[in-house]
């Protein structure tokens, strides 16, 4: 079953995980954790806390990783630190600063990188009896946005939807639908400025919107999740 919501400029719903009926969602205790940068960073602080908060009935904990080449050790020890097990959920995601498109050649190169991350973490994360959530590419502001970088943006996303379609316990959480505008830049009234590829507090909240209604959709808190 495909576990995930396409938002899109359009703000059309192609397929949506939050549907189904309560006897399908994922049981797990609540626990989330998230792992990311600072991206992440400033949405736990847009919550109002740091590393644990409380809402909308989960629990959501912070993981920072180091950012790439050291990003898969790091989520793995964030993930030994936390005690993650089958009753957790891991939320996986990669910064805009991830993300290169000087060139075709770098742009592609940069793609296979940034798959290999998702499936060294996935593995990880599979192997503790968890399920992951992996967010979609962070789009950036036009000022350094190309056409290597947009194609980057949206190859990795579909990569990511295909997942997700072979994968049970692999869910896809649409960021790049929230935040992006139609010529796939971050939308400027979400931008921390001009030049601040950062969501805002008014971008946190789009995310918002989105985020939790997708995990209320897909998951029931109360009960350890299946063994997959």
């Amino acid at each position: 079953m495909r576990k995930y919501i396409i938002f899109g400029v359009a703000a059309v719903l192609l397929f949506s995980g939050c549907h189904r009926q309560q006897e399908n969602k994922v049981k797990f205790s609540g626990r989330i954790l998230m792992l990311g940068r600072s991206v992440m960073a400033g949405w736990f602080e847009h919550w109002g806390g740091y590393e644990h908060v409380q809402k909308e009935g989960f629990d959501l904990y912070y993981g920072p990783m180091y950012p790439p080449p050291q990003i898969v050790q790091s989520a793995i020890s964030q993930m030994e630190a936390h005690g993650v097990d089958s009753s957790w959920v891991v939320f996986f995601k990669l910064c805009f600063e991830d993300f290169e498109g000087g060139s075709q050649e770098e742009a592609r190169q940069n793609l296979e990188r940034n798959k290999e991350y998702v499936r060294q973490v996935y593995a990880q994360v599979k192997s503790k009896g968890a399920v992951i959530i992996v967010g979609t590419a962070l789009p950036k502001v036009c000022e350094y946005t190309t056409s290597y970088l947009r194609w980057n943006h949206r190859q990795y996303n579909q990569w990511l939807m295909d997942m997700a379609s072979s994968n049970e316990d692999f869910y896809v959480f649409d960021m790049y639908g929230v935040l992006a505008d139609s010529s796939g830049c971050l939308r400027s009234d979400y931008a921390s400025s001009p030049y601040d590829s950062h969501p805002n507090d008014r971008g946190y909240s789009a995310l918002d919107e989105k985020f939790f209604p997708f995990l209320k959709g897909n998951f029931q808190v109360g009960a350890s999740l299946p063994g997959f």
